[in-house]
């Protein structure tokens, strides 16, 4: 429902994935990827925003996000980054 408890399930849960939106109650997307990235360097963390920000974009990319995909997804596009990052974890 918010940043912090995304934070929270990283660290109860320890996913290898994420869908991360940048707008949230309590702390912002961008700051739930710098705690997490601190945490975890195997994360795969992919951003959603439902506008069309270049400038996030790239920070969000700066600052360790895999991709940054505008809303509505489409959740083929998803599963596809999913299923390459499942190949390059196994290398």
């Amino acid at each position: 429902s918010g940043g912090a408890e995304a934070v929270a399930l990283f660290d109860e849960f320890q996913p290898d994935s994420m869908l991360l939106d940048i707008k949230m109650p309590d702390m912002d997307g961008l700051e739930v990827l710098q705690k997490i990235g601190a945490k975890s360097s195997h994360v795969r963390i992919i951003m959603l925003t439902g506008v069309n920000d270049d400038q996030t974009g790239q920070e969000a990319l700066a600052l360790g996000a895999a991709d940054f995909l505008i809303k509505p997804i489409n959740l083929d596009q998803v599963q596809i980054h999913l299923d390459v990052y499942g190949v390059l974890q196994s290398d």
